[in-house]
Order: structure tokens, then sequence, then C-alpha cells
């Protein structure tokens, strides 16, 4: 939504800022605040490679990562299913639109592909490929149409980028399950210093997530500070 943050280098040569405005299809459902929505979109972007990688805005490299961490060498995507499973009951007006999303997904593979999923994703870097997702879209475009049509998260959205495309791309022989090493943190959760501590010592994971689940504890903020500070010590060649 035209936001850029303040500590950003935006004239560096090898970082390009691309707007919501040049990669929604249908521009009048913008401004959007739907990450399921905009994620959609990122395969729009002009002259992105067809492999590439999607971060959310709280995963981060731990340690350094190669592209067949993330691809194998005929151009196969690799995905990283979660041990934890998606919850067995049909989506209801009690679930987080995350949690709905999941069984929204299951659903669509039911009656489109007649498999069911089970398993969640982990939060970790997503390999994409534009030419899974293009195959995607024009299989059903409905799909993208209605999630871009929400401006809000909404419990009728789908997890199209982080996890449906995953589950059609196998059952298209495009993709294929892997392996990362990624570790995960709710930053509100009482054992959240342990766990950062250990994570400094170790410096063993590919990635690391810091879920915000919405505290607004400024000892919880402090402690992420200080965390940071000492596993990104350097400032890097896009920061001011």
């Amino acid at each position: 939504d035209q936001q850029v943050p303040h500590w950003l280098r935006t004239d560096h040569p090898r970082l390009t800022v691309v707007d919501h405005r040049e990669i929604f299809a249908d521009p009048s459902v913008l401004p959007s605040f739907n990450s399921h929505a905009i994620e959609s979109q990122l395969h729009h972007i002009p002259g992105l490679a067809n492999l590439y990688l999607y971060l959310n805005d709280d995963v981060l490299f731990g340690s350094p990562v190669r592209p067949e961490n993330f691809y194998h060498g005929n151009g196969l995507v690799k995905f990283f299913p979660s041990p934890a499973e998606v919850e067995p009951r049909a989506a209801s007006r009690h679930d987080v639109a995350v949690t709905a999303a999941a069984k929204n997904n299951r659903e669509f593979l039911e009656r489109t592909q007649g498999r069911t999923l089970t398993n969640k994703m982990r939060h970790a870097p997503i390999p994409q490929s534009v030419t899974v997702l293009r195959a995607l879209e024009a299989e059903h475009p409905e799909l993208f149409e209605q999630v871009t049509s929400a401006r809000f998260r909404r419990r009728s959205d789908y997890a199209i980028v982080s996890s449906l495309v995953h589950y059609y791309g196998f059952l298209k022989g495009k993709a294929v399950p892997g392996r990362i090493r990624n570790g995960y943190l709710d930053v509100a959760s009482p054992n959240a210093a342990n766990v950062l501590e250990l994570w400094l010592r170790s410096r063993s994971y590919h990635s690391l997530c810091l879920n915000d689940s919405g505290t607004d504890d400024p000892a919880v903020d402090l402690m992420l500070r200080e965390f940071l500070e000492q596993y990104f010590p350097l400032s890097s060649a896009w920061e001011r």
C-alpha cells in the first residue's frame, strides 16, 4: 500500500521495491491488508525468476543456505510439511482465518483432485514456481478472484501460496516433500527466552520464525531486540 520501511535503502542497485498496484490483476480491490490476497499475486511481479523464495515478515535466515535446500536440480520445488495436522473438523465461525484457510484448502483438493491433505506447512522460507502458480491460476481463476477480493482476512480465504500450491504441485508432479532445519517460536510463550538462548548458542537452523501472537508486552520487545542484535550484529547493505 505504497509503504516503505524508513530504514530501507531503496536506492540500492540490488533491491527492487514492488508496490501492490504493480501486481494485482484487479486493482479495484486495493488497498489490500490481507496477506492471503497479497501473496497470491507475487508471481505477477515483472521480471521475477521462475523459481523464487517467499518469506513472511516473521521468518529469518538462521544460517547460510543454498539453492538445493529448496529445489532439485531438475527444477522440482521442495515443500516442507509440518508434523502439525490440520484440524479434522469442517471450517466453522469459531475458526480464526488461518485455520479456516487450511480447512478450505483441504476441501478444495478433495473437490477438485480427489485427495485429502492432513498436515500444515512449516513456518519457513517458501520455495515457489511461477509456472506452477500460473497453471493453478489458469485452471481455477475463481479461486484467486475470491481470495484477492477480500481486503482483510476472512474465513472464506484459501492459503494459496503457503500451502495449497505445494499440494497442487505435488499432485501434478512439479513439487516434492523436502526437509529444512527450521526453528519456530511464539514470542509470547513462557519459555521464549530459553529458546532464543539455545538459538544463539547453536545457530544450526536454516531459518527462524518469530511468530507474534499479538502481545504488546514491553519485556517481549526488549527480549527480541537483544536477541536480534546478538544474532545479526552487522547491518546489511540494504539498511540505512
